[in-house]
């Protein structure tokens, strides 16, 4: 029981290690990008970075915030083809199928919507994943990243092409770079 409990702290601990390590090197990155920017650049260029700049990591940070934590959270199970269960029933074990007892919820709600195929949730098939990737809806989460990512990069093309300078360059790089930028984060 303690050698469990140990080894679930250790693998906590090394999952949040991870995470640290991984958001102090992209704030050191950023950092740095940054006094390159300051140091080569004159005060017009680097307000016009500035902007291109804090619009990409917002535009990334709204991709993030509507699809990669909700899969994230969703599928969080321990390896990527595990569904976890749902905090529905605290009684079921680990390994219980999260669809079985989400659409027995459901019904209890609503009676007979289930059947109704315009209402169903789709959880996926794991028959259809692709077996070498391991993740099956990783295809939902890029295509919703994708989708996220062109409507910013629409509109940084219309603030480029409206925009003269500095200004209008560096929109309209992040409106091609914006969909690169967001599928690789």
């Amino acid at each position: 029981m303690l050698t469990a409990t140990l080894g679930r702290v250790r693998g906590r601990l090394t999952y949040a290690g991870w995470g640290f390590a991984d958001q102090a090197m992209s704030s050191l990155s950023n950092f740095g990008v940054g006094l390159v920017a300051v140091r080569s650049s004159s005060a017009e260029e680097y307000g016009a970075f500035s902007v291109a700049f804090a619009t990409s990591v917002i535009g990334i940070g709204v991709a993030r915030a509507l699809v990669s934590d909700v899969y994230s959270v969703r599928f969080a199970g321990g390896g990527p083809r595990s569904r976890v269960a749902a905090p529905l029933d605290t009684s079921m074990s680990g390994g219980a199928d999260a669809e079985v007892e989400w659409l027995e919820a459901e019904d209890a709600l609503h009676p007979g919507m289930t059947d109704d195929p315009l209402m169903a949730i789709d959880f996926g098939d794991d028959a259809d994943a692709d077996e070498t990737s391991g993740y099956p809806h990783a295809s939902g989460a890029w295509g919703s990243a994708l989708v996220l990512a062109l409507i910013a990069s629409l509109v940084c093309l219309v603030v480029g092409l409206l925009s003269t300078g500095p200004l209008h360059a560096s929109m309209l790089v992040l409106a091609f770079g914006m969909p690169l930028l967001v599928l690789q984060d």
